[in-house]
């Protein structure tokens, strides 16, 4: 979440933006926000609340390829990368060779728009410094011992089997090659005054389909052994917390909205809920009013070596 009043559209974010210079960081707020306001007049793309979440981590996507910038890797591959916002700033701010693999063909496509527009907004040094790659962590094509950094947000936690896809990171290592793994985990997660019973219940719904699936939303704490039983070396770990005092915008309860309604026929599949109490809690969740609260959200960061 954002601190203050959070603007009603992510394209309003970027338009409001105070810098004065253009930099490559605003240009990719203002692409995200665009390609956020043609999404969502298409009804039945499942991902656009992604899209938003993506859009309001801006900070936290500053950072990082800030710090992992300084690596100065040759070359790096996000793996799980989704609209590729980390892959496009790497790819704009670094001389390195970037790759962004992501399963999903939706989100592809839309990073892709995205890309275009970045290069219409900001001065990139080459397009062809990012590619899009459709595959998963199990089969990325031919690229073992390929490169010098991988990184995976948010990726483990959705895995049935996340020591794997670590031994597969290690694979597509250079040897002093580096794995940059960034992760959830809930315990470490707080906010006050708590949700209300129904965003609660709607909450742990999800939460349900996710472990149903094989997830795991404690999986943070957890990264630094898998990386270890995967054969690599953790060189660093840190725990990083987003705090904020804020009033629920529009914007933020329509994310939440569209979060839990993409899980619904899945959640229903699985037998987590029925949809006559899905649309009964969900239905309570639309029609409360927005509230104050505070909100400290945490994400585990382990760096390991590939030796």
């Amino acid at each position: 979440m954002m601190e203050g009043r959070s603007p009603d559209s992510p394209l309003e974010a970027a338009r409001a933006d105070p810098r004065a210079e253009k930099t490559i960081a605003w240009a990719l707020d203002r692409a995200l926000g665009e390609e956020y306001e043609q999404l969502r007049s298409q009804e039945g793309h499942r991902e656009t609340w992604l899209l938003v979440q993506t859009i309001l981590d801006a900070q936290h996507r500053h950072e990082l390829a800030r710090r992992i910038g300084a690596c100065e890797a040759g070359s790096i591959l996000e793996v799980g990368c989704g609209f590729g916002a980390l892959s496009m700033e790497l790819a704009a701010t670094t001389p390195a060779r970037v790759v962004a693999m992501d399963l999903s063909s939706s989100c592809l496509a839309a990073a892709k728009r995205i890309w275009r527009r970045l290069a219409s907004l900001a001065l990139l040094p080459r397009l062809d410094r990012l590619a899009f790659v459709q595959a998963d962590v199990f089969s990325a094509p031919n690229r073992h011992s390929c490169f010098d950094l991988v990184v995976a947000e948010r990726l483990a936690q959705h895995l049935p089997e996340p020591i794997m896809a670590i031994h597969h990171i290690a694979d597509l290592l250079r040897p002093e090659g580096l794995a940059w793994l960034i992760d959830v985990d809930d315990g470490l997660s707080a906010s006050w005054p708590e949700w209300s019973a129904p965003e609660a219940e709607l909450r742990g719904l999800v939460a349900q389909l996710q472990q149903a699936r094989g997830g795991d939303r404690l999986v943070g704490r957890k990264l630094a052994a898998f990386a270890t039983e995967a054969g690599l070396e953790v060189v660093g770990t840190q725990v990083m917390t987003y705090s904020s005092w804020v009033r629920d915008s529009p914007l933020e309860r329509a994310v939440a909205a569209q979060h839990f309604w993409s899980q619904r026929q899945a959640m229903i599949e699985a037998g987590v809920v029925s949809n006559a109490h899905f649309m009964e809690v969900y239905q309570a969740f639309l029609a409360e009013p927005p509230k104050e609260r505070f909100v400290t959200s945490a994400l585990v960061e382990v760096v390991a070596k590939r030796t």
